[in-house]
């Protein structure tokens, strides 16, 4: 849709202007799943991950980099 687009635009200059942005990568790759970008999700979400090993959803964002493989 023009919306994801649109988020997806916002937030990949989101990280380019700041690459420790860990919710910004997060929000990214599930922008990415929903555009079925896969390659390009796993790699936001594992970003998301390395930066905030410690987040509440940590965990599940493990089991979602595991269905993109």
């Amino acid at each position: 849709s023009g919306q994801l687009q649109k988020a997806e635009q916002h937030l990949r200059r989101s990280v380019r202007a700041d690459n420790r942005l860990a919710d910004a990568y997060r929000v990214l790759g599930l922008t990415y799943m929903r555009r079925g970008k896969k390659k390009q999700a796993r790699r936001a979400l594992q970003r998301f991950v390395r930066l905030a090993p410690k987040h509440p959803v940590a965990g599940m964002i493990r089991n979602f980099i595991k269905t993109l493989k």
